[in-house]
């Protein structure tokens, strides 16, 4: 080698010539030469290398251009806020989805639209619950089919049985909607109703018919209005029906609704009720207890007020709806003191217990 062959620092060796444009050095340990002579060396110690120059295999050009996209005074202290700001800016098909996240699986995430048994559930709670959504009879989870007081006192006061009926009250004493709509009352649910017979619809006789007054009802200078006076052995005939709503096999009340003109203080009358009855498709019969007789023991002030006194329990024959009662009211002799006056009749009726709105037939309850 030519030149001046004096030791460079660190085992370079450098031509004789004023401008080192080739530098030629070694591995001072190995001796290997660093080859490439179109690296050069400036006087500022800038190195300059061919664009396809590596070092250790990588790229110095494209290193230096990954290198120039650095912001300035770029650092890795960026908060969290300002990452998912980062994040929420990407466009649709950019962000991150659960499949490319470490440790996420299926068992973490499910589509959105899922029903309550879709969760893991090992417990079966998870189908109590779809079963509460899902139109489902559930009693043993949480009532349905019965109702009760918010404070509980009065438990299942409202509830529908397996036949579909409604049943309103205790269990016991309550009004039921059946499923074709019929009402019935049950036991104490049950109501009175009066079957009615007024003066105008009876029929007399041709002789011992009580006598047709018009009274003015104890107002004086008043209108007056129709009564039939009742005087000993005298008598009227009715007919009426039970009711279709009249609970099957009870008893009918018949009664009257009187006045007297007088007083009579501490005076009786007495009236007698024969009846005959027939069920439909039925034959007649007397029922059990007819005739009937009622003996009145008159009070103090009795003149010209309402009254009303039973003369019968007629028992429990009505089997059928529609069961018909053919009826004479007498007034007969007292026991002793015998009121000397008429007794004036206003109407004759009866009461009878309702347990439901009308039959569901014309002949069936």
């Amino acid at each position: 080698m030519s030149g001046d062959t004096r030791p460079f620092p660190f085992g370079v060796f450098v031509p004789p010539v004023s401008v080192h444009t080739a530098l030629v050095r070694f591995r001072g340990i190995t001796g290997n030469i660093m080859q490439g002579t179109l690296i050069t060396v400036d006087d500022d110690d800038n190195i300059t290398m061919p664009k396809g120059s590596t070092i250790n295999g990588r790229s110095v050009f494209a290193d230096g251009v990954k290198l120039d996209g650095i912001e300035l005074r770029a650092t890795r202290d960026q908060t969290g806020a300002e990452i998912v700001v980062l994040l929420e800016a990407l466009i649709v098909g950019a962000r991150l989805s659960h499949n490319y996240l470490d440790d996420v699986g299926a068992d973490d995430h499910h589509d959105e639209n899922h029903s309550i048994v879709s969760h893991n559930d090992t417990t079966a709670t998870g189908a109590e619950l779809e079963a509460l959504t899902d139109d489902s009879m559930v009693d043993g989870l949480h009532r349905h089919s019965e109702v009760s007081s918010p404070d509980g006192v009065y438990n299942r006061q409202i509830r529908i049985d397996n036949n579909g009926v409604v049943h309103i009250g205790d269990g016991t004493n309550e009004l039921q909607i059946e499923v074709d709509g019929t009402i019935r009352f049950i036991n104490n649910a049950t109501v009175y109703e009066d079957l009615q017979i007024s003066i105008s619809n009876i029929r007399i006789p041709a002789s011992n018919a009580p006598t047709q007054r018009l009274y003015n009802h104890g107002i004086g200078g008043g209108v007056t209005f129709p009564v039939l006076g009742f005087a000993l052995n005298e008598f009227f005939f009715f007919d009426t029906q039970a009711p279709h709503s009249m609970e099957l096999s009870t008893v009918l009340d018949n009664h009257i609704h009187y006045m007297t003109p007088t007083d009579g203080t501490g005076k009786k009358f007495k009236f007698q009720l024969d009846v005959i009855t027939a069920v439909v498709n039925g034959n007649w019969a007397v029922p059990s207890g007819s005739p009937f007789t009622k003996e009145v023991s008159m009070i103090a002030d009795l003149s010209n007020k309402h009254k009303k006194e039973i003369i019968a329990d007629i028992p429990a024959v009505n089997t059928t709806v529609s069961t018909v009662y053919s009826c004479r009211l007498e007034r007969i002799d007292a026991s002793s003191d015998e009121y000397g006056s008429e007794i004036y009749i206003k109407f004759n009726d009866g009461h009878f217990r309702k347990d439901t709105v009308g039959s569901r037939t014309e002949l069936d309850k």
